[in-house]
This record gives C-alpha cells, structure tokens and sequence, in this order.
C-alpha cells in the first residue's frame, strides 16, 4: 500500500488526445526520469466499463485491423523507414515473413510511440513497458532495437492471485514488466521487501537483546561477521508474488477494465524516479500512475485517448482529495472533440483553430463572432485576404450563418469558416449557399464565402477549408 507519511501532493498535468501527437508537439527532449506504459496488448478484444452506477460502455478496442487504419499503419510505418531502418526491417519481417497484417499494424502503431518515448526520457531515466505473453517477445525486441540491448535491466514476472482458469492448459496468472533504461548510469533506488514467513522460520533462528530476529553471515573476502535482520527484509527480485490484482470488490477498484494496483506502480515509481523527478504515463487510462505519483509528491505527465478515462481520474483525485491535474484536450476525432466542447468550451475553440491552421483570438467574454483569423494571398487580389472562423461546441441553428456573414461584411473578410460539432441542418447550408462564393470564375474555382465543417470532417479529414488555386498563406 502506500506509505502513509505525509508527502506534499503534487498538481501533474492530463492530456487527452493521441498519445503520438502530443508526444510530438508537447513532449520536450530529455524530460522524464521515468516512463510507465500499460498500452493496449493486441488481445484481439473490447474492454467494457464497469463502473459504480452500474452503467456499461466500450471504453477501448484492443482490436488491430490493417485493412481498417490501412493508411495510418503505412504512413507511420514510412517514417520508421526514414529514422530506423532496422526496426523497419523487423517489422516488414512481420508482415511479410509471417503473413500477420494485424500484428503488424499493432507493433507499427507501439514502435512509433516507443521511438517517441525514448526521445522524451532523460539519459539517466528508464522505461517500464507493460505488457502480457500475447505480445511481450515481439515487443522485447522492439525495445532492444530502440533502447538497445545492453540498456535491458529485468523482465519482471508480476504474478497474481486472481486470472483466467483455463479448461485446456494452464491458467493465465502473471503479466510481463519490461525494464529498460536509456543508459548506463541510469537512476535506481533498491527496493526491499519482506521476507517469506517460511524463509523466517528456517533462516532467521536468532534473537539479539532487543528481541529481533536475525542471521549470521560472514564474508569469506573479508573474514568479518554480519548480522542480517528479519524485519530489514530482501532485495526485490524480479519475480513479484508479494502485490495481487484487484478482484471486483476491492475499495481501490473503480470499475475500470485493466486497471492495476496502486502498490504496483509504487514500487516501480520508487524504484526508478526520484522525488523530484517526473513521470509519463502515455497510456493512463484511470490513472493509477497519476494518484500514486501524486501521493508521493513526484510531478506527473498522464495521456489517454478516452474521454471517459477523464471523468474517471476526475472522480478519483476528488474522492481521494488530491489536486485536479491540469487538464489539456487535443481532440483526434468526434469523441473526443465532443468531450472538451462539453469541459471547455475556450479549449475547444483553440484545439479547433490550431487544426485549421488558425490564430486563435485568446479574448474571453464578450463575443466578437471571431474565435480565429488567418491570412492568405490571392495572386488575382492585391493585398492579404483574410479568413475568420466560428467555433460552435453546442447548438447550432440558421441564424448563426447569418450571423457570421455579418461579421464577414463587418471585418471586410474574404471567407468564412463555421466549425461545428454538431452537424448542420438543411436549411443552414442552404443559407450558406445562398451567400454565395468568394471567388467564381471561368476555371471553375467555386470558392464558397461561408464554409461549413464539422467536427468529424476536421479531425477525418474528409474536409478541409476551400482556397482558390495558386494561394499562399502568411
């Protein structure tokens, strides 16, 4: 369990997004001392929610389809090929080699994160990858490829009471931990445990004046005596028996499938960050990793993809009194674009904006139609052409369209962009199409004054803004 001394508890932050693209364009170099990861394990199935009110919800897939994310797989698999072309080996090898499509898309979508992760981690920090035995030897020689293989510290066996009981074979009962550090000289602060009762009873048959319970052990080397005491307990092997899994009616648990012990991840944090270090959990889920690393005062960066792992770290900081994590949303499709319109409406109309390549007016309060402005150049024009935008999170209706061509004609602007979550109505885009084009001429360039897009089109890329050919953007 945790250590119950007080400790200043410690305001992380949360971003909720792909992990990949905030690990991108967020995450600075040489940052974290340590990483954790419990990432999805290719278990070829759905994980449901099973939370205190009883409801029930597909929380994540753990299904890899290539046919499906044909286009993501491959265009990530292009920039392995540029930046580790032995990792781009392994993995054509799977592909190829063992006609697995969907292994290949699993391991192409952990190698480009891992790659990232690598970059992220301090030279003194290490990586702790989570994972079971459907995929843990693929994703060992992944990690000798990015880490090398001399930065391989354990593969710890974390084994429990409660699992699968198997009607053919036997039963499932362990996980595999995967330690790797970015170096050699790495951080590290031994972990001691207590011994066996069975261990006690053979080995430890003395008592010194205070009434502890010891051993003897002398060095051959040195020729001196030691005493070793029962209660100072042994070094952590990496076998760990000693920390269960949750079973459905322990208090910890919160309904969250996969979710892990709080004293396992004590361990591991106390073993590889120092107090005044930082950690990442790039695959969060409920935040285990968050609360236990702000229990112990230690600063945290946590990623997850679900909105609905929000809510549940949100219920467990409050219910466990530490501070919310400052919570940042990089929505990458309707899901979790609809979750930050409903959290943060200014956040929302950011994350918009910084998509469509907008400037995002930070003003707060009185609304001037403008949550955003861009400028381009129209070699038919003189001077720069300016766009604005409308970012509507909530409910939309026929006259905001005519509203925004109001402002259009007010700040004397070329085009109009209206970003909705919600799909537009009939009557909106056709009062869209009645205000007419910015540009319509004789090749055909029909250029819309007012464009509609919603939030699915945006982060699909089904649709992006219309500009006149030849355009270049300031």
């Amino acid at each position: 369990m945790i250590d119950k001394t007080p400790t200043p508890s410690k305001k992380g932050t949360l971003y909720i997004g792909d992990n990949l693209d905030i690990l991108k364009t967020r995450m600075p170099d040489n940052h974290f001392d340590l990483i954790y990861l419990d990432p999805p394990f290719n278990s070829n199935r759905n994980y449901n929610s099973n939370f205190k009110d009883e409801t029930q919800s597909v929380i994540f897939e753990d299904t890899w389809d290539y046919n499906k994310h044909k286009v993501k797989t491959d265009k990530e698999f292009v920039r392995i090929s540029i930046h580790n072309e032995k990792l781009a080996a392994y993995l054509s090898f799977i592909k190829g080699g063992l006609k697995e499509d969907s292994l290949f898309a699993y391991l192409t979508f952990m190698s480009s994160r891992l790659n990232e992760m690598r970059r992220v981690l301090k030279s003194t920090g290490s990586i702790y990858l989570h994972c079971d035995p459907t995929a843990s030897h693929y994703l060992k020689v992944i990690m000798d490829i990015i880490f090398g293989e001399p930065n391989f510290r354990n593969e710890i066996v974390w084994q429990y009471q409660y699992g699968s009981r198997a009607k053919k074979g036997f039963g499932r009962k362990h996980d595999i931990i995967l330690f790797y550090s970015k170096d050699r000289n790495y951080y590290w602060n031994d972990i001691r445990v207590p011994h066996l009762d069975s261990s006690i009873k053979v080995n430890f048959t003395k008592v010194d004046e205070s009434g502890r319970l010891y051993r003897e052990g002398k060095s051959e080397k040195w020729g001196k005596s030691y005493r070793y005491y029962a209660d100072e307990g042994r070094k952590c092997d990496d076998v760990w028996t000693d920390i269960n899994s949750l079973h459905a009616l322990e208090a910890e648990r919160l309904g969250y499938p996969t979710q892990k012990p709080e004293a396992l991840l004590e361990r591991i944090i106390k073993a590889s960050c120092p107090l005044d270090g930082k950690l990442l959990d790039p695959f969060c889920g409920c935040g285990t990793s968050c609360a236990v690393a702000a229990k112990m005062g230690i600063d945290y960066v946590g990623i997850d993809i679900s909105s609905k792992a929000l809510e549940v770290i949100k219920e467990r900081f409050v219910s466990s009194g530490l501070p919310m994590p400052a919570i940042e949303h990089k929505p990458t499709d309707l899901v979790t674009s609809a979750a930050l319109a409903k959290e943060d409406k200014y956040g929302f109309q950011k994350a918009i904006c910084e998509k469509l390549g907008f400037t995002w007016d930070q003003k707060k309060g009185a609304d001037s139609g403008i949550d955003g402005v861009l400028f381009f150049i129209d070699p038919d024009y003189e001077g720069l052409q300016k766009v604005i935008i409308q970012v509507k999170g909530g409910n939309i209706k026929t006259s905001d369209i005519r509203d925004l061509h109001g402002v259009i004609v007010r700040e004397n602007a070329s085009i109009g962009i209206f970003a909705t979550l919600n799909e537009p109505t009939q009557s909106m885009i056709a009062e869209a199409n009645r205000i007419g084009y910015y540009k319509e001429n004789e090749n055909s360039q029909f250029i819309p004054k007012i464009q509609i897009l919603t939030s699915n089109d945006i982060y699909n890329n089904h649709a992006q803004i219309k500009f006149p050919a030849g355009v270049k953007f300031e």
